[in-house]
């Protein structure tokens, strides 16, 4: 093999070598991001479900607190207390209407190609051989 030959292998397999490198370090970036996603991910199932047991709850009290009223003519006293259970559930009514208030998911954009059929590759992948697409 001649010096020439020799030194454009060795370049080669270098550049190899920096292209696996940096593949690597996208990867662990990758990797760091995905990671965030899913803490934040749990962060917000942790709220929904403490919102979801207060309002389970405030609801349960207010069942309580309706079996008690439940028995005979009301008394003043009772009807104040069926007023404050009243405007207890329109609290929680609107707490809860709150929550979902001005939140718009994110439009996914389809992907460009059509879903391939059963046993078929997808268009533009390595087992369809059309690398057009990519």
């Amino acid at each position: 093999m001649s010096l020439f030959g020799y030194l454009a292998d060795q370049l080669g397999i270098r550049s190899l070598q920096l292209s696996a490198h940096r593949q690597e370090i996208k990867m662990g970036k990758l990797s760091e991001e995905l990671a965030d996603i899913s803490r934040r991910q749990d962060t917000i199932k942790d709220a929904v479900g403490a919102l979801t047991d207060s309002v389970n709850t405030e609801v349960a009290n207010l069942n309580d607190q309706i079996a008690a009223l439940r028995d005979g003519e009301l008394t003043d006293d009772q009807q104040t207390a069926v007023d404050a259970i009243k405007a207890s559930a329109d609290n929680i009514l609107a707490s809860v209407q709150a929550a979902d208030d001005g939140y718009n998911p994110p439009v996914v954009e389809p992907s460009p190609f059509p879903p391939a059929g059963d046993g078929e590759p997808a268009p533009g992948s390595v087992e369809d051989g059309d690398t057009r697409a990519l």
